[in-house]
């Protein structure tokens, strides 16, 4: 019975430990999203930024560079969307 227990326990930390690391992971590769996102609109011209990348790069403290094309497509979509 204790070593039923015990493997639940190690299956169950087992499980929160992969969760922890796959949200780890998706974090850090949104945050280096955001990171190729700065550097290819100082190549790019005509480099915009949509909605979701704004609010991506915010929701990890990321501020985007301030594009003039940005402001006037933010300024026309009431709902945010594309």
């Amino acid at each position: 019975m204790l070593y039923k227990i015990i493997q639940i326990i190690l299956c169950l930390t087992f499980l929160f430990l992969f969760g922890l690391t796959i949200h780890k992971g998706l974090e850090k590769y949104e945050i280096n999203e955001c990171h190729t996102w700065i550097k290819e609109s100082s190549i790019y011209r005509g480099y915009y930024f949509t909605n979701w990348q704004i609010e991506q790069c915010k929701a990890h403290g990321i501020e985007l560079p301030d594009l003039e094309h940005n402001k006037a497509l933010y300024e026309l979509t009431p709902s945010g969307d594309y």
